[in-house]
């Protein structure tokens, strides 16, 4: 479990930055325990790139191939470590293959059901909807403006809660016409349009 650093935080733990995310507690037999991540340890970057809040890490490691080393910045106590911690799959509620391999195909990018534990895993606000977790470069969903952490809550005015509404909702769409997605994005709600590939 992770989460943001507050500025009263900042102070007791006197850390130098507001950035990164703080690990609040470890699952005993989890890949970050046996990396040898601690409780009140800081960790500012993945394979290099920053993190700049608790909501960033669980999005970058997803896009990280499974069962392969991740390079973490640590801040434990003042001193700077750097740990590597192998990821695993996290296992869901539902199945989720077909839908999840033909959403990919049609707009390029990769979604989960968002379920309360997830949103809380994720440090997100929301605990309904279609969690976007990946976006291909120059697909679809990039051009329509998605990013990795939005949450999709309805396709074309209908609510999806799950794989299955979505692909659902996809399915009734006439070949070719763009979508109208609500998406929540950092607790804010914004309409894009996604056209699937031609």
């Amino acid at each position: 479990m992770i989460q943001d650093i507050t500025p009263e935080l900042k102070k007791k733990l006197r850390l130098e930055t507001e950035n990164g995310a703080l690990v609040s507690d470890i699952a005993p037999d989890g890949p970050a325990a046996k990396a040898g991540i601690l409780r009140g340890d800081v960790i500012t970057a993945v394979d290099g790139k920053t993190v700049k809040s608790s909501r960033d890490l669980p999005i970058m490691i997803a896009a990280k191939p499974i069962g392969k080393p991740v390079a973490l910045k640590l801040l434990r106590q003042g001193k700077k470590i750097v740990l590597n911690v192998t990821t695993t799959e996290m296992t869901d509620e539902e199945p989720t293959a077909q839908p999840q391999e033909d959403v990919y195909a049609k707009f390029g990018m990769s979604i989960q059901t968002l379920t309360a534990d997830v949103a809380r895993a994720y440090g997100l606000l929301r605990s309904q909807g279609i969690l976007v977790m990946q976006v291909a470069q120059g697909s679809p969903a990039a051009e329509a403006g998605l990013q990795p952490g939005d949450v999709i809550i309805e396709v074309d005015q209908r609510e999806v809660s799950n794989l299955d509404a979505f692909q659902r909702s996809v399915e009734k769409e006439e070949k070719g016409e763009s979508l109208l997605l609500l998406v929540d994005r950092g607790g804010s709600t914004i309409f894009l349009t996604m056209a699937p590939l031609q």
